[in-house]
């Protein structure tokens, strides 16, 4: 029988670390049953608050930028200790870099940048969630205006009135356009609240199958939105930048701690019996300076982005206080113009029912009180799209009452 060796030291140490380390976990992805899966979500019907409340828990894009924020937060730098065994000498040396036990040196660089990453990775969060509840937002507001549009009542018979031979076809025709145009309109306004429906469905982590519905007793605006630099200074996004600039400071950092000399010491121990000796370990980077300088200019240019960032962020708020100033004024004149419109398909309607002769302005009437009841309609969902822009170009939600916290 061939003799036993004994393990090397240095294989000893590796199964003692490794004894700590994290175990494989396989993950289902198949297609199907994650589609199946997705059919199983409880409906309801959701105010704004519980609506994002549920998108903090089972919307997937937040599902996934909370657990980049909790890869980064749980990474570590690794504090390397060298082992090294000389069979021929029955020697074990461990050695250590006495500048990374002072906190210094590449690996404090290392450190630093792995705490930067970890803080830009929770305010990239706390953007996904603001980009999250901006379009919750859209949704609720379209829903309440939706929800008052009206289309005008074209209850007249166009046959009947054709087979009587008092309205002319031309007359005629124009109201069974109008008519159409109403019923259009009608399946129009239908689609929409689908469309938000299963909008509102897919932001809450569900299929478009599953039962949902708005609960639009409260206004998500209910209070003022402020539209200062104060605002604009904690715009999730403006702040990410900011951290991705505290990530390049860092690498800055650590690339100029590279770029010297690093020493490790340590005892030089024999398996045998004998005295202790010492033993120390010279690394000498050669070339380091251009990724240094490299890493330099990339720190320039992350503080030139920050700068561009928040002059975009200034030029989109005046935009969008522009939008919706138009969009406000356009809504006025649309209204006005329905208002007039239906005014005079009332007195249409009335000659009509009172007079021998009196259907002839009726299709005409009805089809002007069509196109300007779609225009206002039109005019006051781009109203809401700019009332909404305006919001989450300033924050929004940050500071509004009953509401998730958006701050990582």
């Amino acid at each position: 029988m061939l003799p036993m060796r004994p393990l090397p030291p240095s294989c000893v140490l590796a199964l003692t670390f490794a004894s700590a380390c994290v175990a494989y976990e396989p993950v289902d992805a198949d297609l199907e049953r994650l589609a199946a899966a997705s059919r199983r979500g409880d409906g309801g019907t959701f105010s704004f608050a519980s609506a994002a409340a549920v998108a903090m828990r089972d919307n997937p894009e937040l599902r996934a930028a909370a657990a980049r924020a909790r890869a980064v937060g749980v990474d570590t730098v690794p504090f390397d200790v060298e082992a090294e065994w000389r069979g021929n000498e029955d020697m074990l040396a461990l050695l250590v870099d006495p500048l990374e036990l002072l906190g210094v040196g590449p690996r404090a660089g290392a450190v630093a940048e792995v705490a930067a990453e970890a803080s830009a990775a929770a305010v990239e969060l706390a953007q996904v969630r603001w980009r999250v509840f901006g379009e919750l937002l859209e949704l609720f507001l379209r829903q309440r205006e939706v929800a008052t549009l009206t289309v005008p009542a074209l209850d007249f018979d166009a046959a009947a009135w054709e087979r009587s031979g008092v309205a002319a076809p031309a007359e005629v025709g124009k109201l069974r356009a109008a008519q159409a145009r109403a019923v259009a309109m009608k399946a129009w306004l239908d689609a929409l609240q689908r469309q938000d429906r299963a909008a509102l469905a897919r932001v809450l982590g569900r299929h478009p199958d599953v039962a949902v519905a708005f609960d639009l007793a409260l206004d998500p605006l209910r209070d003022p939105v402020p539209a200062d630099d104060a605002a604009l200074l904690r715009r999730p996004d403006l702040r990410l930048t900011a951290a991705r600039l505290q990530i390049a400071e860092a690498t800055f950092r650590r690339a100029v701690a590279e770029q010297y000399p690093a020493v490790k010491l340590g005892p030089d121990l024999p398996l045998d019996g004998g005295g202790v000796q010492g033993m120390a370990v010279l690394r000498l980077p050669f070339h380091a300076v251009g990724r240094a300088e490299a890493a330099r200019e990339r720190r320039d240019a992350a503080f030139a982005d920050l700068s561009a960032a928040w002059l975009a962020v200034s030029q989109e708020a005046v935009a969008a206080t522009a939008e919706l100033e138009v969009a406000a004024a356009e809504e006025r004149a649309a209204e006005a113009a329905r208002d007039a419109a239906e005014q005079a398909l009332r007195s249409a309607a009335a000659a009509a029912r009172t007079e021998i002769d009196g259907f002839g302005m009726f299709g005409e009437r009805a089809v002007m009180a069509l196109a300007e009841t779609e225009q206002h309609h039109r005019a006051v969902l781009a109203r809401v799209r700019a009332q909404a822009r305006f919001a989450f170009v300033h924050g929004w939600p940050l500071g509004a009452r009953g509401l998730p916290e958006v701050r990582p």
